[in-house]
């Protein structure tokens, strides 16, 4: 047995996780859910662990898990702060307590995520075009200096990795993005156009060309992309 269950699913079962492992659960159980959801989603998946008196968490993991692993930094919120401090102090994680509800952890990571997920599908859309005219370098290069990035050219080989490799994951969590806005009464085109890319770049299976390492390399990725785009649209 366990007294502490992660929950870690694809953004679309985070509910169906919560409502299948709920009967299993009771009030000696702390339930933490670091799904990339919506804070109604997280509220909807609350509703079963806590139908069965066991604590859930709302967790929003703020970074990837490697290298730091447990230290990974966290967003915590819910109503089992004084239970579970010390069981996280004494196995020194890295985490900071938003507060006593529900949603106050994971919408902090859905709104940041407009920002870091967007920005990987700005960076890619201009580099599939400008590489192949030779112009991603002087194109990249001229935007770090206007907005203070040191070196954009290694950011730019970096987000389309992680977009490659993580873009079926990432496109479900702006799922979930858009769906915050839309509970938050605001409007949501970019998250939706951010998931809309992220499907089409995870729709390129570029992993099956790699052997499933994607190379941090924009000389690499940008022709693949670029081939897939004009396949599609041909």
């Amino acid at each position: 047995t366990c007294d502490i269950i992660i929950s870690v699913v694809t953004a679309d079962e985070a509910v169906n996780a919560a409502r299948d492992i709920a009967p299993f659960l009771n009030a000696d159980h702390h339930f933490l859910d670091g799904n990339s959801v919506s804070p109604g989603t997280k509220r909807q998946a609350a509703a079963f662990i806590q139908a069965h008196e066991a604590l859930y968490c709302d967790m929003a993991i703020m970074a990837p898990i490697h290298p730091r692993g447990h230290k990974t930094p966290l967003l915590l919120a819910g109503q089992g702060a004084d239970a579970l401090r010390p069981i996280l102090d004494r196995l020194a994680f890295s985490y900071g307590w938003e507060g006593d509800e529900v949603g106050q952890a994971c919408v902090v990571k859905m709104l940041r995520s407009i920002l870091i997920k967007g920005m990987e599908c700005l960076i890619s859309e201009s580099v599939i075009a400008s590489q192949g005219l030779g112009l991603d370098e002087r194109i990249l290069s001229s935007a770090g200096k206007t907005l203070g990035i040191a070196d954009m050219p290694a950011l730019a080989d970096y987000v389309m990795e992680r977009a490659a490799t993580h873009g079926r994951r990432r496109a479900a969590e702006m799922r979930e993005v858009a769906k915050t806005l839309e509970e938050l009464g605001l409007s949501n085109d970019m998250s939706t156009a951010t998931a809309q890319m992220q499907d089409r770049i995870a729709d390129m299976a570029l992993g099956e060309k790699f052997k499933e390492t994607i190379p941090q390399d924009r000389a690499l990725l940008a022709p693949l992309m670029r081939d897939a785009q004009k396949a599609h649209k041909g």
